[in-house]
């Protein structure tokens, strides 16, 4: 089961990813007072909200392991390792979280 919305943006704030929850809002396609809004009314992302965070967490991976390429200091690129395997992890959760739904909505 994925984490809550308040867990992964925590996260993706303490990765970098994200600066504040306007441009967390905006990983996920929607309007910049989208997460403060979602939290306050305990919402649950939607799916197709869900999907446009994945993309954008891709495009995170893609600009990271080609910043990892580029980089000759080692310890520049232990550390973006591990903020790579970081994003990567929670966009499996995610992603699992979409599949999971779309099997509901399949099947339920």
């Amino acid at each position: 089961m994925m984490r809550d919305l308040r867990s992964l943006y925590n996260e993706c704030r303490d990765l970098g990813a994200v600066s504040d929850q306007r441009s967390f809002s905006r990983m996920f396609g929607r309007q910049a007072s989208w997460c403060s809004s979602t939290l306050a009314r305990g919402r649950r992302p939607t799916t197709g909200a869900l999907v446009a965070f994945v993309l954008q967490l891709e495009k995170i991976i893609v600009a990271t392991e080609e910043e990892m390429a580029a980089t000759i200091n080692q310890e520049e690129v232990d550390a973006l390792r591990g903020g790579l395997d970081e994003i990567t992890r929670i966009k499996a959760e995610v992603w699992s979280e979409v599949e999971i739904r779309s099997q509901l909505n399949l099947f339920g």
